[in-house]
């Protein structure tokens, strides 16, 4: 599923809802499974504030998890900026699919 923010914010869509609602149905099933969340953005504005910006859209997604129940303590944030792009950033619907997070189990 998808995990998307509203341009220059670390707010979510509400279209990311239901992506993340079954990711809580997913870490409460399965306790031990610790993540890596990573936020990045589209290359638009400055890099040094993009940075800033993807560790909060990060950690965003850690505190609507933790509101759902998952503890924080098995959620680890990062912040990529623009480092990371998988989509054109010279086009909007390439920035916006830039504009993400991205989740990695990191243990079981």
């Amino acid at each position: 599923g998808n995990v998307q923010f509203k341009k220059s914010t670390a707010y979510l869509t509400t279209a990311s809802e239901s992506s993340l609602n079954r990711l809580v149905n997913f870490l409460s099933n399965n306790p031990k499974i610790k993540l890596e969340i990573s936020g990045h953005t589209s290359n638009e504005g400055d890099p040094i504030k993009n940075k800033t910006l993807s560790l909060e859209r990060a950690q965003a997604v850690i505190n609507y998890l933790a509101e759902k129940g998952i503890n924080k303590e098995r959620l680890t944030p990062l912040g990529f900026g623009e480092e990371k792009p998988i989509s054109d950033n010279s086009t909007v619907s390439g920035r916006k699919l830039n504009r993400r997070v991205e989740f990695r189990v990191i243990s079981k």
